[in-house]
C-alpha cells in the first residue's frame, strides 16, 4: 500500500510538472502596431492591384474620416496599439486606389508549442469588405455582414473564433479584402486580437529531470520499506 501511495504521488508530481498553463500565441498581433505612415512591423501585403512589388510591409494608415456611416471605425484599440493598414500611405484618402483584391498576410511561429491547443478570437473591419480569410490555407470565420453602406468598415465585426488549422512551426494567416466602386476609392484593413492561447510543449530535459527525481524517490521508499 505504501508503494502504491508513492507511485500515486509520483504520478501526480509528474503531471504537475509537465502541464503548462496556456500562454498568448506569440507573434499574433493587431494590424498597425506603430506610427501612421510607417511600415507595419509584422503584417505584409501580398497582393496589390495598385502596383508595387510584393510581398512587402503593409503601410499603417489612420481611419478615413467623413460622414457616418461612411467613415472608418476609430474606436478602441485604434490609435493605442492597433490601427488600419493599406497598400500605401494615401489608401485612406480620396481618390484612393484601384478596385480589386488586396491581400494581407501575417506569419507567426508555434515552435515549442502544441498547435492542437491553439485558438484565438479576433474582430475585423475592412473597406470595402473581407472577401475570404485562411489559416495555413484553411478557411476561418470572417465578417459576413452585407457589404455596402459602411457595414464592414464603420464598426467592428464582433468576435470571431478560430479554433483549428494551426500547425507546428510557421503559421500563415491571410485576409483578402475587396475594394469596390467607385474606381478608384479608399481601402484599408483592421485586425484586432481579442484573445489567444496556446500551451507550450515541455522541454525533454525537463521531463528527464523530473523522471530522474521520481525514480530516486521510489528507490528511497523501497529501501525504507525493505
Amino acid at each position: 500500500m505504501k508503494l502504491f501511495n508513492s507511485l500515486l504521488a509520483a504520478g501526480s508530481l509528474l503531471a504537475a510538472c509537465v502541464t503548462n498553463s496556456p500562454a498568448q500565441i506569440p507573434g499574433l498581433q493587431d494590424t498597425g502596431d506603430g506610427s501612421v505612415g510607417n511600415p507595419d512591423p509584422v503584417w505584409q501585403i501580398t497582393l496589390d492591384p495598385s502596383g508595387g512589388s510584393v510581398p512587402r510591409a503593409a503601410t499603417i494608415i489612420s481611419p478615413l474620416t467623413g460622414t457616418s456611416p461612411f467613415n472608418w471605425y476609430s474606436g478602441a484599440p485604434v490609435g493605442s496599439g492597433a490601427n488600419w493598414i493599406g497598400p500605401n500611405s494615401t489608401a485612406n484618402q480620396n481618390p484612393g486606389v484601384p478596385d480589386g483584391d488586396y491581400q494581407y498576410q501575417l506569419q507567426f511561429n508555434l515552435n515549442g508549442y502544441n498547435p492542437a491547443t491553439a485558438s484565438f478570437v479576433y474582430e475585423s473591419a475592412a473597406d470595402n469588405y473581407v472577401l475570404s480569410a485562411t489559416l495555413n490555407g484553411n478557411s476561418i470565420p470572417v465578417d459576413t455582414r452585407t457589404p455596402g453602406g459602411g457595414n464592414q468598415y464603420h464598426t467592428l465585426s464582433g468576435p470571431l473564433d478560430v479554433t483549428g488549422g494551426f500547425v507546428s512551426g510557421i503559421n500563415t494567416l491571410t485576409f483578402d479584402v475587396e475594394n469596390t466602386t467607385p474606381n478608384p476609392s479608399p481601402t484599408g484593413f483592421l485586425f484586432v486580437v481579442d484573445s489567444s492561447e496556446v500551451t507550450a510543449v515541455p522541454e525533454p530535459s525537463t521531463l528527464a529531470l523530473v523522471g530522474s527525481g521520481i525514480a530516486g524517490l521510489l528507490a528511497f521508499r523501497r529501501r525504507n520499506e525493505s
